[in-house]
């Protein structure tokens, strides 16, 4: 079994700012919460079954705790954030194909996500309107699920990977003390993946 997280890297986020600068205003320093939404969709509510409902409890809202540091002389920063979503217990009802099919509450136990992302970042405009940078980041993903109610079923998916990134800027400031920010995030990883999959059902003739 596959399952497969999307979490929209385009990010509109509000932030609570805190800056410290100097007179020249050559060095700004930033940190604060950004708020993401996130929707987890396993490709397993796609296969095939008579009818079925949406999939329940697979959305969250997070916030990132981060810091960013910039150098307007040096036209360069860098920028840290971190991520910890946990969805408890996501599932759906369908009916599966086949005669006398009842319907039945499918599970996909709990779900943990956790995100470490450093960037170092490149300025070529002073107003921030674009800019990009090269970024090194570590994702960890849990999942874990048992159910006996219809048989023995114990199932546990543990991912660690690590990459890199590409993440492309724009701050646009709307007002004072009110900012715009939109990011987008390419990025690739590789890691380790340790999988658990035991199914023992029970036949009565």
């Amino acid at each position: 079994m596959k399952l497969k997280t999307s979490i929209c890297l385009l990010i509109v986020s509000s932030s609570l700012l805190y800056a410290e600068e100097p007179k020249l205003q050559t060095k700004t320093f930033e940190y604060g919460l950004k708020a993401q939404n996130i929707t987890y969709f396993p490709y397993e509510t796609s296969t095939l079954r008579q009818s079925q409902s949406k999939l329940k409890n697979n959305k969250d809202l997070v916030y990132l705790p981060f810091f960013k540091y910039r150098d307007t002389n040096r036209k360069f920063g860098f920028e840290f954030d971190m991520m910890d979503v946990k969805l408890n217990n996501p599932y759906y009802t369908g009916v599966l194909t086949g005669a006398n099919a009842l319907s039945t509450t499918f599970s996909y136990g709990n779900i943990q996500r956790q995100e470490y992302r450093f960037n170092f970042l490149y300025y070529p405009l002073e107003n921030e309107l674009f800019y990009f940078g090269l970024g090194v980041l570590k994702i960890d993903r849990f999942y874990k699920n048992q159910n006996y109610e219809e048989f023995s079923y114990i199932y546990s998916d543990k991912i660690n990977s690590y990459g890199i990134s590409m993440p492309l800027r724009s701050k646009i400031k709307l007002m004072d003390g009110l900012e715009l920010n939109l990011g987008f995030d390419p990025y690739v990883t590789y890691g380790n993946r340790n999988y658990v999959n035991q199914r023992v059902s029970n036949v009565y003739n």
